[in-house]
């Protein structure tokens, strides 16, 4: 009763709508993500593999039992009839003294579990960021929403005091119909946005199998983390040496080269040990002649050499040294793929810091340039129009810079990934600068 009662208070707290924030986003996305968990079992599939591969190492014991009868007769009727049946048991124990075939398969197989735990930390490492971005999204989405709720009622205030202005005849209706037609349109760009918000949200699902229904936001007045340093050169060294797909890549190569040796081997003779015991149980037909047990062990050792198999075993080294090749190119696409990434990564994040500082100086020329405009409406050298274009610069100014800081701390996790060095602690380190609303 007590196990029943803790699953339905945990299925109630799994539907409430508790403050999510990065961390327990990515604790759920790593408990359901679908390519993660298909990482694990093709983890677990290599080391079921390997596992075949040593048993073809290891001793081999094998039991049987037969029945087996037969009968003999004389001349004429008058001899006498034996009718005997014999009832065989046999235990056998087989051990390979040398199978170089074997040994090279067994060792391939356990550079192909090394490569499937790099492939799981890659995927790791990017579901860090596709959390992380998916979280920023939501997070633009949302300030795009009050963005445009505060330009909206500002819209209203303007459009109301304009028409107060008509009515006493300090204000002409072209004034009062641009300020209506700048409301009608941010209502509809608000509408726009809510549909963005909402989309932000559905794409959760996908990382984390359910929909976050509010999230902890980055503060308005916040310190952002500097860069670690580095020469663009410096992070693409590390990431040849360090990214997870470099070195899942370098160990399949292994594997491959490895397959393409056991292929070869297989033409070699192999030489293989066995013990057996058989114990026979003769029971005859005739009871005077009782019965007769007898146990026979034997030891052997048998030498097989293939001499023609249809030329199966050419192909084979044929296609594993086709594959070998292969997996030597894609390991250089890979590198040449994970250079690109971390120099784009890098360059991107050296504009971040520019554009930062850049929306920044903005808001504040934008915010200067609205009182100016304001100013100007109020002594008549300046027309509405402009006092709401530059309201509307001034919303947009703080949205661009709210959303280039966004930007600058989710490149950061990129470069970080591109490199192959990103983990956990560097989501913790993100997820302790938000806030709650």
């Amino acid at each position: 009763m007590r196990k029943i009662l803790a699953l339905l208070l945990a299925g109630t707290a799994s539907m409430s709508y508790a403050e999510s924030d990065l961390i327990s986003l990515y604790n759920q996305a790593v408990e359901s993500y679908p390519s993660l968990i298909i990482n694990t079992n093709d983890e677990k599939i290599a080391q079921s593999q390997a596992k075949q591969g040593l048993a073809l190492l290891m001793p081999n014991v094998e039991g049987s039992v037969s029945y087996g009868a037969s009968s003999s007769a004389g001349d004429n009727d008058a001899d006498v009839r034996f009718d005997k049946g014999v009832m065989k048991y046999k235990v056998e124990l087989t051990q390979a003294i040398f199978n170089l075939y074997a040994i090279k398969l067994y060792d391939a197989f356990k550079e192909n579990v090394t490569a499937t735990k790099y492939e799981t930390l890659s995927t790791q490492q990017t579901m860090m960021v596709s959390v992380a971005e998916n979280y920023f999204s939501v997070l633009t989405a949302k300030d795009t929403v009050e963005s445009v709720q505060s330009q909206l009622e500002a819209v209203k205030r303007q459009l109301e005091q304009t028409e107060q202005q008509y009515e006493v005849g300090l204000a002409a209706i072209t004034d009062v119909l641009d300020a209506q037609a700048s409301y009608d349109a941010t209502q509809v760009s608000l509408i726009e946005a809510e549909a963005t918000y909402d989309t932000a949200l559905q794409n959760f699902a996908v990382l984390t199998g359910q929909i976050p229904d509010k999230l902890k936001v980055l503060p308005k007045e916040v310190t952002l983390p500097a860069v670690e340093s580095g020469s663009v050169s410096e992070w693409v060294s590390v990431a040849l040496k360090t990214h997870p797909d470099v070195r899942s890549v370098t160990q399949t190569a292994k594997y491959v080269e490895k397959s393409y040796g056991a292929n070869k081997a297989n033409r070699l003779p192999t030489l293989a040990g066995s013990v057996s015991y058989t114990y026979s149980d003769y029971m005859k037909e005739n009871a005077l002649l009782g019965t007769e047990d007898n146990g026979v062990t034997e030891v052997g050792i048998s030498l097989t050499v293939p001499i023609y198999t249809g030329g199966k075993t050419s192909a084979e080294i044929l296609e594993a040294g086709l594959n070998y090749n292969s997996a030597l190119q894609n390991l250089e696409l890979t590198k040449r793929n994970v250079e690109l990434e971390v120099r784009q990564a890098h360059r991107q994040l050296t504009a971040d810091i520019a554009n930062v500082a850049a929306q920044k100086k903005a808001v504040e020329s934008s915010s200067k340039a609205l009182d100016a405009t304001q100013v100007g409406y109020e002594v008549g050298t300046r027309n509405i129009v402009e006092v709401l274009s530059a309201q509307s610069t001034l919303f947009s100014s703080k949205l661009s810079f709210q959303t280039a800081q966004y930007d600058y701390l989710l490149d950061i996790l990129k470069l970080k990934q591109a490199a192959g060095v990103i983990t956990e602690d560097d989501l913790v380190s993100l997820n302790n600068m938000l806030i709650s609303e």
